[in-house]
This record gives structure tokens, C-alpha cells and sequence, in this order.
């Protein structure tokens, strides 16, 4: 109810009062405070669109009075529903709260009036049993659209065209820079690989340990010299480090002296030492000038030979021989060359003495 005869000099009068009422208490009922403070009170979370579905607000304008049935003085009736007490409990009780903040400054605008809250069905509740259901239904739906909704925005941007990246300067020289350093570390473990496998499908001699236990053959000595020239030199220097040689050319003198003293212990008493292998004629010549250089009183007892597997004269000259020395190229002469020549000097009856394995420049090869 109210009393529109108090002040008339604040802008309202007459019916202007009433609606003036009318407007800011229905404006409490719809404010989004209401339904803020009820979804906060509550234990699950609730759409607050759901929440003002619930309340029912009938407003009295002078035009509908007899429609609605409103008695004199009420210009608004509001209720609430729910699954059960509980929300339209808190709706209401917001409401309420919400009036009495405003009323103070209502006043202020319209001028002093007097309020009446009537709870004409206090105590009673309506329930509605698919209401419930109806909820729940509506929370899943609108759930699916949200998820929807989500999976159509990823997929437009899936759809966006790619973005045009400018290429600058220094963009361009890392990329040189990544792949380039890339290439090179691919590159070296490339010919690492290669070298790798070559080197096995070489099939190059055993170690002189394996020599010996596998073929009971020994290593008389080894000469080598270092061709500066080629490229991969420092692999045979590397290898050779690793069977305990020093990296710096072998002194000729040294080592056939060495060779031609430890083939005169054991020599003993044969009558005629052959000297041939896998290696070349200039290879196996050379050998055999120097240990016959440094030989004391050979009296013609050592033979020049050749290759054994491509020379039919230094197969004949096994019959004229009691020994072979053999003549190899150091890190080139293949196991299976070696391992047909030491069968054919054993098929013919020979010992083997022991290896001598080289290697020259080609240069002095060619010499």
C-alpha cells in the first residue's frame, strides 16, 4: 500500500507516484544482486537465468486490477517455485532484502511512503515433480552447447588461413646457420659410417696376436712411410697408434737390420728361403734388396719371388725352397688372399718363416 499524499514535490503526483512505485520495486525483483546472492547460498551451481525463470512478478498498472484480482493499495505480487523450499525460500528472502536496502532511496526520488509485505500463502510451497527433471535436462543441454560451441571455435581456427611470416635478415641466417651445422654433424657421421663399413669389407689382416694363435704365423716387422699427400693419412696413423707405433716414419736401416738379425736365428739350417706374398713385385723387391743389405752370409740362400696367387713362376720356385717369407701390405692385403697363399705354400710342403708387412708412397713405389 501507500501514501501518495505526503510529497508532491519531488516530480511525482497523482498516478505518476504509483508508477513511479511501481517501477523501482519492480526494478529489486529483477536486479541482478538477487539472484547472485541465492547462487552463492547454494551448495551446486546454478544458471542464474534459470533462477529468474522461477519467480512470477504480476505488477498492478491500474489497467489490469480487476484482470489479476489485485485488492486496493497492492501494486505488486511476486512468488516463487522450485524442485523443493529450499530455493524459492532464499528467492524470496532475497527479495526482501533487496527492498528494504533500496527503500531509503526510493524515498528520496518519490517521496516518503509506507511499504506492507503481505505472505498470504506463508507456510506453503507448491512443488512441481518434473520440474526436477526438466532442470537437469535443460543443465545437460546447455552443457552440450557450450562443448559444441567450443568444438566449432577450434575448429574455424584450425581453418584460418596461415599467417604470413616476413623473412628478415637474421631469420634467414639462423636458419643458413641451424641447417648448415645440421648438414656438417650429418655429413661427418655419414663418412664415419662409411669409412666404418669399408674398412670391414676390406677384410684387412688380423692383429699380430691373432696372426699367430689362429695360423701360428709371427711377424717378423713392419716398415711404413706416410704419404702426406692423401687425404685419409691420418686414419693409418690412427690405427697404427693403436697397435703401439709411434706417428712418425719408421727408420729403414733400423728395421731390416732388425729383420734380416731375427731371420738369421731362425733360419737354422734351410737351404733356400723364397721371399714372395700378396704384395706387389716393386713392394716384395724392395724387401728383399734390404734384408739381403743387412744379411751376413746369405751365399745365395734367399730367392726373390712374386705374387703367389697371380705368379705361376713363384709357385714353381716353391719346389727349389725350404721356407717362404712372406711379403704384405700393411693395413691393404685382404685375410682371404693371405689365407689361399698360406694353403698353397703348406699344400707344398714349406714352412712359413714368418710376415713382412709394408707400406710405401707411391711415388717411390713407382721408383
Amino acid at each position: 500500500s501507500t501514501e501518495t499524499d505526503k510529497k508532491t514535490d519531488s516530480g511525482y503526483s497523482g498516478d505518476g507516484i504509483l508508477f513511479g512505485l511501481v517501477d523501482a520495486y519492480a526494478g529489486c525483483i529483477d536486479d541482478q544482486s538477487v539472484y547472485e546472492r541465492v547462487a552463492e547460498e547454494l551448495e551446486e551451481p546454478v544458471n542464474l537465468a534459470y533462477l529468474r525463470e522461477l519467480v512470477d512478478v504480476k505488477i498492478n498498472n491500474g489497467r489490469n486490477q480487476i484482470q489479476f484480482g489485485f485488492p486496493d493499495g497492492m501494486l505488486i505480487e511476486f512468488s516463487a517455485i522450485g524442485p523443493d523450499e529450499t530455493i524459492p525460500r532464499l528467492l524470496i528472502q532475497s527479495i526482501q532484502k533487496r527492498v528494504e536496502d533500496r527503500k531509503e532511496s526510493i524515498n528520496l526520488v518519490i517521496g516518503e511512503h509506507k511499504i506492507e509485505q503481505i505472505n498470504s500463502v506463508e507456510g506453503h510451497y507448491y512443488v512441481d515433480i518434473n520440474l526436477k527433471e526438466n532442470t537437469e535436462g535443460f543443465r545437460d543441454s546447455l552443457i552440450k552447447l557450450q562443448d559444441l560451441e567450443m568444438k566449432k571455435k577450434n575448429e574455424l581456427n584450425d581453418l584460418k588461413s596461415p599467417v604470413k611470416r616476413t623473412l628478415t635478415r637474421s631469420s634467414v641466417l639462423k636458419n643458413a646457420l641451424k641447417y648448415t651445422v645440421f648438414g656438417g654433424l650429418m655429413g661427418v657421421f655419414l663418412s664415419a659410417c662409411l669409412i666404418c663399413v669399408g674398412y670391414l669389407c676390406s677384410d684387412p689382416l688380423v692383429d699380430e696376436d691373432s696372426l699367430k694363435k689362429m695360423y701360428g704365423v709371427r711377424v717378423l716387422g713392419k716398415y711404413f712411410e706416410y704419404n702426406e699427400q692423401s687425404i685419409f693419412s691420418f686414419i693409418d696413423r690412427r690405427v697404427e697408434q693403436l697397435e703401439g707405433f709411434k706417428p712418425k716414419e719408421a727408420d729403414k736401416n733400423q728395421v731390416f737390420a732388425v729383420i734380416a738379425a731375427e731371420i738369421g736365428l731362425i733360419e737354422k739350417d734351410k737351404s733356400g728361403i723364397l721371399f714372395a706374398g700378396n704384395s706387389s713385385k716393386e713392394n716384395i723387391k724392395f724387401v728383399y734388396d734390404n734384408v739381403i743389405a743387412k744379411s751376413k752370409d746369405n751365399d745365395g740362400m734367399y730367392i726373390l719371388g712374386g705374387d703367389i696367387l697371380t705368379d705361376p713362376e713363384t709357385i714353381q720356385k716353391l719346389r727349389l725352397v725350404e721356407a717362404v717369407i712372406m711379403v704384405e701390405d700393411l693395413h691393404k692385403t685382404k685375410m682371404s688372399h693371405f689365407t689361399k697363399s698360406l694353403d698353397i705354400i703348406r699344400a707344398a710342403g714349406k714352412d712359413v718363416l714368418g710376415i713382412i708387412e709394408i707400406r710405401r708412397t707411391k711415388n717411390e713405389c713407382a721408383a
